[in-house]
């Protein structure tokens, strides 16, 4: 890939394109570590619950991925619960 010789819009591209997949792998290896570390969902920053859940969905395969998405699925009908009876 010769940079020198692209366009200023193919380098804006090329810059956001390395943008998301840094921005990705960013996710997957935070999402890895919390997992490797046996991290509940409610461990997790909030910005990345989403993505952590997505990822153990992901590794459903394993049983660790299975009782953190059980216990969060769990948790998750408590707080809906509470939320419905007002309690």
């Amino acid at each position: 890939m010769d940079i020198q010789n692209m366009s200023n819009r193919q380098l804006e591209e090329l810059m956001q394109d390395i943008s998301v997949e840094l921005q990705e792998r960013e996710l997957r290896v935070n999402c890895e570590d919390a997992f490797n570390n046996h991290l509940s969902v409610g461990e997790i920053s909030p910005e990345y619950i989403e993505a952590y859940v997505a990822y153990l969905e992901m590794c459903s395969d394993y049983p660790l991925a299975q009782e953190l998405l059980s216990e969060w699925q769990s948790e998750q009908d408590i707080i809906q619960s509470r939320k419905t009876t007002g309690a």
